[in-house]
């Protein structure tokens, strides 16, 4: 889960499935792949960071990733250097009116162009895998905080949220999914696409009630809130998971039959076909110009013709030019 290309090393970064860790519960490790040699390195996050998720490419060259938490203490977002494992905390509450409450389990993040504003998912996944206890987090409250009793005994809505950078602050930038998943920007910066797997409960079951869709939301007010949320796509083998823009605008999906790839306005243009499907996915290597996929217990290195839309933030990569605003769909 969670590939990240860290161009200073060649590697690529990623987080394991969940484990069972020493003595009962679960835990996840995370490492750093090469992309040339193959070589594997251990990341240790140093404090710890439980559970950890997705995660992005962030300022000063260090990562933003997202930790789920475990038992009562919600997850959060953290600024981690993947040489180090040196780790900060950036966010573990809630904005609005449930400010003092713990995330549930955030569980993928990314950098809109420009670098201004983070975009992070916050599903319950946490609480039907069994590592997030449904215990109230007010029982486990700092005595120097405010009354948490408002956060009730269960999970919050799922929801996406923004943090402005670089002052840090979070504000709830869209309700109304049912299990939040993946989220990427348009190259632009215009458009926030986020997958909903709530067709997958998490537990191992499926409720064919809810949705496994792509959905496209425009940024307004800055970026602070998506609004005009639009179906883009619906997926029929497995669900939607981790989602990449290229330069051009296209939306490559990890999915149960591997990467299916769309255009802005939700064109099929086509399926990297792959046994087992693809949780997450990242543009790595020169001019971001191969597509590392992870494939449960394997890691997959495609060249692809098109360059990742991180591409598009080098503009003195002459390989990888900034692409056109035209290309941005309402733009």
């Amino acid at each position: 889960e969670g590939p990240v290309f860290l161009p200073a090393s060649g590697e690529v970064a990623c987080v394991s499935n969940r484990l069972p860790a020493p003595g009962g519960g679960q835990r996840v490790e995370m490492s750093a792949v090469h992309l040339a040699s193959g070589a594997v390195r251990r990341i240790r996050p140093c404090p710890p960071l439980p559970m950890l998720n997705g995660a992005c490419a962030g300022p000063r060259g260090r990562l933003v990733v997202c930790f789920q938490g475990e038992g009562a203490n919600g997850g959060g977002l953290a600024s981690l250097d993947p040489a180090s494992g040196a780790a900060e905390l950036l966010a573990h509450r809630a904005a609005g009116p449930r400010h003092r409450c713990h995330f549930n389990s955030p569980n993928d993040v990314c950098l809109a162009p420009g670098g201004r504003r983070l975009y992070f998912t916050d599903p319950s996944y946490g609480f039907a895998q069994g590592f997030r206890s449904t215990a109230a987090d007010a029982a486990t409250a700092p005595a120097d905080e405010d009354d948490d009793a408002g956060c009730g005994a269960g999970p919050l809505p799922p929801a996406v949220y923004t943090m402005a950078l670089p002052s840090g602050a979070v504000e709830v930038a869209a309700t109304g999914f049912s299990q939040p998943n993946g989220v990427c920007v348009s190259p632009c910066g215009s458009v926030c696409y986020v997958t909903d797997t709530g067709w997958a409960v998490g537990d191992g079951t499926v409720d064919e009630g809810r949705p496994r869709a792509i959905y496209a939301c425009a940024l307004r007010d800055g970026g602070a809130r998506l609004a005009g949320k639009e179906l883009l796509a619906r997926v029929d083998v497995g669900v939607p998971d981790g989602i990449k823009c290229s330069a051009d605008g296209s939306l490559w999906v990890g999915c149960g039959d591997g990467v299916r790839v769309y255009s802005s306005g939700g064109d099929h243009l086509g399926t990297i076909e792959v046994e087992g499907g693809v949780a997450n996915l990242c543009f790595a290597g020169a001019g971001y110009r191969e597509l590392v996929l992870c494939n449960e217990e394997r890691m997959i290195a495609v060249p692809v013709a098109a360059a990742g839309a991180e591409a598009s933030l080098c503009p003195g990569d002459k390989a990888s030019p900034r692409q056109p605003a035209v290309l941005c769909p309402g733009n």
